[in-house]
């Protein structure tokens, strides 16, 4: 998956995934707790079969309604780019409320 979407095999795939994939992702691994809950699946090779068959039927069911499959979604910015960007506007925004207070005219007390 990461050599097809272009992503280095240092980087977590999930770092550089949009909100699509990330939901469809959680939908399927809360989906498949359930079931193995509900089903009283015993033993982890039992419950990674019931997850990889709980994930087949996600992905059938994407497919089946016109969804873009998750290899298919275009790459997020990396993370740390995100939180970079994030932290620059913060600041700016912060600059701009302080500037905006300082010029600012109070009433008289």
């Amino acid at each position: 998956m990461k050599e097809k979407k272009g992503i280095s095999q240092k980087e977590n795939l999930l770092d550089r995934a949009g909100t699509l994939e990330l939901s469809a992702n959680d939908f399927q691994m809360e989906l498949a707790a359930e079931v193995i809950t509900k089903t009283g699946v015993r033993g982890e090779a039992a419950a990674i079969a019931m997850n990889k068959h709980v994930a087949k039927d996600v992905r059938q069911t994407m497919k089946a309604r016109g969804a873009t499959m998750p290899e298919d979604l275009p790459v997020e910015p990396p993370i740390s780019e995100v939180k970079k960007r994030l932290k620059k506007q913060t600041r700016a925004a912060i600059d701009l409320a302080k500037a905006d207070l300082s010029t600012e005219k109070l009433p008289p007390s």
